[in-house]
């Protein structure tokens, strides 16, 4: 191997790819110990059956783990920037777009942002259940789907600018996160809860 990567050049290149060379051998022998980790002689083999509902239960709280934490993320994030857009709407637009709104702009900002803190206090309310209901679940990733899709409608029709965005690049990308996770974790817990029972 430092042979091969030996380079007249460049003295002592060929110690970069030393380092790398036992990596292979060390991922295969911790494949071949975890499958080793639990086993002692004597001990009888689990129930195949038991041990796959167990497997899925975890699964199952994996999940709903998941969708607990980014919809408390999100009603904290979206909530208090819609509480501050609501109560200093023109200080938050000179902050995130860099100048003030007509007055006309005002009202749609607290407008948008008075139905954002209601959506993160739908997500707040599913994110305190242990099991977030599915309908609520699919309720927060349908609206911040439409929360992404309507600004990008209106700029592609021609009713907004595209630099009008810039103030709401960042609750896009969070809207964005927010959707793409919950979808996500829907479509593994309906492929989990589908499982057929084990026998």
């Amino acid at each position: 191997l430092l042979d091969a990567y030996k380079d007249p050049k460049l003295p002592g290149a060929e110690y970069d790819v030393w380092p790398l060379a036992p990596l292979p051998f060390a991922i295969l022998g911790a494949i071949l110990i975890a499958r080793l980790w639990y086993v002692v002689p004597g001990r009888k083999p689990a129930d195949p059956t038991a041990e796959a509902l167990a497997q899925r239960a975890r699964l199952l709280a994996l999940l709903h783990k998941v969708q607990r934490v980014t919809l408390g993320a999100y009603a904290a994030l979206a909530g208090a920037a819609s509480v501050l857009t609501l109560i200093l709407p023109q200080h938050i637009a000179r902050e995130l777009a860099g100048h003030g709104l007509p007055p006309a702009a005002i009202v749609q900002s607290q407008l948008h942002a008075g139905v954002r803190l209601g959506l993160a206090m739908v997500a707040l309310a599913a994110a305190f259940s242990p099991r977030p209901p599915k309908a609520l679940v699919r309720a927060v990733m349908v609206a911040t789907i439409a929360c992404i899709v309507g600004p990008m409608f209106s700029a592609l029709t021609g009713g907004v600018a595209w630099t009008e965005l810039a103030a709401l690049k960042s609750g896009l990308w969070l809207d964005g996160v927010v959707a793409a996770v919950l979808l996500g974790t829907s479509v593994a817990r309906a492929t989990v809860t589908a499982l057929p029972e084990p026998r």
